[in-house]
């Protein structure tokens, strides 16, 4: 084009102590470096906001410096002068205590979009997403001058310039469609049909993106040695069929330049005339002033080549997995189209400046970029000690669970259950919350589920941000699960070489795993209701979501204790009331599979929950970075308001079969007497207050952590501690004497700890 975008203007110099610091660091460590001198050398005026008299003058390509004799080390310069232009706000602390979630929906498929994070200060952001520090970020400086062999922009055979207009199949938006401005992309994005682009997959084969997004900002998103266009159109794509872009995205990305008169129609169209005066919008969202013609905007740059890369969502949670095609042909907009643009982000999007262009090489590594390739390659998830935690890098995962649920689909060959048949909840006014890793946990005494005469016993409920089972590939808000456990799992089991003489049993050492790997157990059912964003709910309010005085203590990871009574089942009626969904599956957090798997009832009618009410899960990790995409599964064996029999015969040794059955008949005859010290001695239990009893249907107890502990002496010599967790009083006795029944028998349940209260 005749001239370019304005170029920033010399920094002021340095203090030594940072010019020291440049002269030492290095090579490869550019990233650090400019991250390191702005914390030390804060300019005190953003670049783009410097007046434009004191902005150089424009230079046409004649007078541009040359690109071939620009190095890695421009890489370096482009980072330090990016991160710089935000250096005024560098030294303050990063954000803390923001609400985790906004209302709007990512263009790339999630219900909300993450708020723990500002554009001012992205050295923050990897802080609390980790995969901002990933290897494959964007937006990225093309740095195609870069002279290393490896750095070059890699030819695809047998590409021709203009082929990428052909697999274009653009429409026009019929109407005057709503423009909104995007406060999360910093941007005015317009949703609908824009038609699909057949690009092809790792091995070759051809796959359709349907357009669903075009977002247009300024200035532009990527750069190339430094070069920053005026604006950027990124148009977002989902694979063809596909509910949403979550597990892969292509942005097909067109920027443009201030050229004279030259205007852009595309900018007329979304509501930006080049000679429509320089007031934003007074609201949010307006109307465009036409149809929306992208095929007409985007074919002259679609003649020519483009590159593509590897990259990223630009804005947390920074998610690896979107592809993106560089259109290399810079097209025309009016200065004053531009002006309006960031007038109107400014207004209403809190500014228009965005996250500096991460350089191409970082420690010494060139990111690879095509150059008029149409394949979409789908690399495997960059994980790193700081990204362990996120979903994607999950080092064992049961791949069984989370499922895409097509009601269409179910087999509904059992007949309709009703779900309140099976649900047996009690209220109850003893229940601790505490935050952990990824949800918001509640334990208590819930009551049970009885499934084929099975009872499964609900001691805990998990709240999460983002569900993790969609309909139809849709995703809801949030999503509350209701762990439940057979009876008898939590007293362990033991093997042949466990039992002493004559046959009798005597205390494991330890419980077996919580995940099942011995084959036994435990046998886990788990509820799930999804939530949808709407009023507040009762049931999360009666567990202190929504209520001042927790958040905190959510945010900083300190358990409560919830002093109203929490009805289970009132709370989640509305939705329990409904259809449901059977199926045999997995964790849908880090693990290997139980031996005996994780039976899921899914409830298809969310409950709604407010916005305030998830925002009060300040939790380590995200929701969205917490959530696995839905995994592969034989429609068939989803089964609808009705589950199958067979599904919940237990693993070996069966209650027919084991050699370690409970309870039993003690013969004091046959009792070998090893010592003389009385169990009391052994026995640290103290009195507490405020307990509440629960008929369960077959003991009349209590759960409590609070009753003290027991010492055990190991086989090592060792003192073993075992916590009391439940008392329980069953009528008639279990255990026998010598043959005889007793009219009760109380049950203390210990549960070995490495720590006891």
């Amino acid at each position: 084009p005749p001239s370019r975008s304005k170029r920033a203007p010399p920094l002021p110099s340095p203090p030594r102590g940072a010019r020291a610091k440049l002269a030492i660091s290095p090579r490869g460590s550019e990233r650090g470096l400019a991250r390191a001198l702005v914390c030390r050398w804060p300019p005190t005026r953003l670049i783009s906001e410097v007046p434009p008299a004191e902005q150089p003058a424009r230079q046409t390509d004649s007078k541009m410096p040359s690109r071939r004799s620009t190095s890695t080390a421009s890489a370096a310069a482009v980072a330090v002068a990016a991160l710089a232009s935000r250096g005024q706000t560098a030294l303050a602390a990063c954000p803390e205590n923001r609400a985790p979630y906004m209302d709007e929906a990512s263009p790339f498929g999630w219900p909300l979009t993450p708020n723990e994070w500002e554009f001012a200060h992205p050295e923050c952001w990897a802080e609390k997403y980790a995969t901002c520090a990933g290897t494959r970020q964007s937006p990225m400086d093309l740095g195609l001058s870069m002279t290393a062999a490896e750095c070059a922009p890699k030819k695809a055979e047998g590409a021709d310039t203009g082929v990428l207009a052909t697999k274009a199949n653009y429409k026009i938006l019929a109407g005057k469609p709503r423009v909104a401005v995007s406060k999360y992309m910093r941007s005015v994005a317009v949703s609908g049909d824009f038609g699909s682009i057949l690009l092809k997959d790792g091995a070759g084969h051809d796959i359709e993106y349907e357009a669903v997004q075009a977002h247009l900002t300024a200035g532009a998103m990527h750069s190339s040695e430094g070069y920053q266009a005026d604006a950027e159109l990124m148009v977002v794509h989902k694979p063809k069929g596909a509910h949403d872009g979550t597990a892969n995205s292509v942005v097909v990305s067109m920027r443009f330049v201030q050229n004279g008169n030259a205007s852009s129609e595309l900018f007329t169209q979304l509501g930006f005339p080049a000679a429509g005066g320089m007031e934003p919008p007074e609201g949010a969202t307006w109307e465009a002033t036409s149809s929306v013609d992208l095929q007409n905007a985007m074919s002259a740059a679609m003649q020519g080549d483009w590159y593509s890369y590897s990259g990223s969502v630009p804005v947390p949670p920074c998610t690896e997995n979107v592809h993106y095609i560089l259109l290399k042909s810079e097209q025309p907009v009016a200065e004053t189209q531009v002006s309006m643009l960031k007038a109107a982000l400014s207004k209403h999007a809190g500014g228009y400046l965005k996250r500096p262009a991460a350089p191409r090489a970082t420690g010494g590594v060139c990111r690879e970029i095509q150059q008029s390739s149409l394949v979409v390659p789908q690399p495997p998830a960059t994980c790193n000690e700081g990204t362990l935690k996120t979903a994607a890098c999950w080092q064992s995962t049961c791949g069984k669970s989370p499922v895409d649920i097509e009601p269409t689909k179910a087999d509904r060959s059992l007949g309709m259950l009703r779900a309140s048949d099976l649900i047996h909840y009690n209220p109850t006014d003893h229940a601790t919350v505490m935050p952990s890793t990824y949800s918001l946990d509640v334990t208590g005494n819930f009551g049970h589920l009885m499934l084929h005469g099975r009872v499964f016993e609900a001691t805990k409920i998990s709240i999460k941000a983002m569900s993790q089972h969609t309909f139809n590939g849709t995703r809801f808000a949030g999503e509350l699960l209701v762990e439940h456990t057979l009876f008898g799992d939590d007293l362990g089991h033991s093997s042949d070489a466990e039992h002493g003489a004559h046959g009798h049993r005597r205390l494991t050492e330890e419980m077996h795993g919580s995940d099942g790997h011995d084959g036994h157990g435990p046998h886990r059912v788990m509820l799930s209701v999804p939530l949808r964003l709407g009023r507040e709910n009762a049931l999360l309010r009666e567990l202190g979501l929504g209520v001042e005085a927790h958040k905190q203590a959510i945010r900083h990871g300190n358990s409560y204790n919830v002093d109203t009574e929490v009805d289970l089942a009132a709370g989640l009626a509305p939705s329990t009331s409904q259809q449901w969904y059977w199926y045999s599956g997995g964790l849908t957090t880090p693990g290997s599979c139980p031996a005996w798997g994780v039976k899921w009832m899914v409830f298809e009618i969310p409950l709604e929950v407010s916005l305030s009410q998830l925002n009060a899960l300040a939790l380590p990790v995200s929701g969205i970075d917490s959530t696995i995409m839905p995994q592969p599964i034989d429609e068939t064996t989803i089964v609808a308001s009705n589950l199958p029999e067979q599904e919940l015969a237990l693993g070996s040794p069966g209650c027919s079969s084991g050699s370690a059955q409970s309870p039993i008949d003690i013969v004091s005859s046959a009792v070998s007497k090893v010592g003389s010290e009385s169990f009391l001695a052994k026995a640290s239990w103290k009195p507490i207050r405020g307990l509440r009893l629960a008929n369960t249907g077959h003991s009349l107890g209590f759960v409590s952590n609070q009753m003290g502990y027991a010492t055990i002496i190991g086989p090592n010599g060792f003192p073993k501690f075992y916590q009391v967790t439940s008392v329980a009083l069953r009528m008639p006795s279990e255990h026998l004497i010598d043959g005889k029944q007793y009219p009760a028998e109380l049950q203390i349940t210990h549960k070995n700890q490495k720590t006891v209260l």
